[in-house]
């Protein structure tokens, strides 16, 4: 293709001890230029965190920090979701926590560096682990899928309004149930989505903000397989359905299916990076690509 693409290792310090132990299923969520690191466990030792360290990226060389916090803390958890939240906050969702998933909403203020338990409109979702909550214009964010405290693998999607803090009305907008998955925000046209036909998206009126983007999703657990499968969901309609005319990358190249994986939209370009992930025995470090300009959806690997 023609994306370039290199690994780097940014310097790094850690003044007065500040560097995160050794963690997995944290959440990182970017305020500006600081990165916010919340929770994970040791998959070693089974121990849970509930700390915040804050990652400087604005200056060379990059420095983490660890956020003295005043007040009380959200129970420690992993494989919960976090996003952006009135510009500069950070907002926690669900997750597994000590022995049972949560779903328990948690706002962090950098500024004053205290937790808040807010009181949320609409129905609370059920408790979840490995979801995703991800960003979708207007003031809004979707939770999508994870798995509950029985077992079952979900196949629900909400929208948060994240001026409000009020849920929206559930639908079971997968196919098929999905946890540890990926879901990532895309411009409504480079996902093939029609403008909606109303101001207001799915029903909870905030569509007037400007019209919500498109969201790829991508593998995850169904509850019976590992899945690599390509859907795309309208936030407007909370509809979703297979990317449709997916085309193999060279030499017929098809990804494998995988779990617990990350992806991101690359700037300025309407390419989805997936990075790593599980798949059914074996740990992934893989870089893929799926190209959504052309004629067809192209998936490609990188060397």
């Amino acid at each position: 293709g023609d994306v370039a693409l290199a690994w780097e290792r940014p310097a790094v310090v850690a003044s007065g001890g500040a560097a995160p132990t050794p963690r997995a299923n944290a959440s990182l969520t970017a305020l500006g230029r600081t990165l916010y690191l919340f929770g994970g466990h040791d998959p070693a030792s089974g121990t849970c965190f509930n700390d915040v360290l804050a990652l400087d990226t604005e200056h060379d060389p990059w420095e983490w920090r660890r956020v003295e916090v005043q007040g009380g803390s959200p129970p420690p958890r992993h494989s919960h979701a976090a996003c952006s939240v009135r510009g500069n906050c950070l907002l926690v969702f669900g997750g597994a926590g000590q022995d049972r998933p949560l779903n328990d909403v948690w706002v962090f203020d950098p500024e004053t560096a205290r937790w808040t338990f807010p009181t949320l409109g609409g129905e609370l979702p059920v408790a979840r682990e490995m979801h995703i909550l991800t960003e979708v214009g207007g003031g809004r964010a979707l939770l999508l899928g994870g798995r509950d405290a029985g077992g079952r693998v979900l196949r629900d999607a909400r929208l948060l309004d994240l001026d409000a803090l009020a849920w929206g009305a559930a639908v079971q907008a997968l196919p098929t149930p999905c946890c540890a998955h990926s879901a990532v925000a895309f411009s409504r046209s480079s996902l093939g989505l029609q403008q909606p036909a109303t101001a207001a998206g799915a029903g909870e009126g905030k569509g007037q903000r400007g019209a919500p983007d498109g969201v790829l999703v991508f593998g995850g657990f169904t509850g019976e397989e590992i899945s690599n499968a390509v859907q795309v969901l309208d936030p407007a309609s909370l509809e979703a359905a297979p990317l449709s005319e997916l085309a193999a990358g060279p030499n017929d190249f098809c990804p494998p299916a995988r779990l617990a994986h990350a992806a991101v939209a690359l700037p300025n370009q309407d390419a989805m990076l997936v990075f790593g992930g599980v798949e059914a025995a074996t740990d992934l470090s893989d870089v893929v690509l799926l190209h959504l300009q052309g004629a067809l959806p192209l998936i490609e690997e990188i060397d």
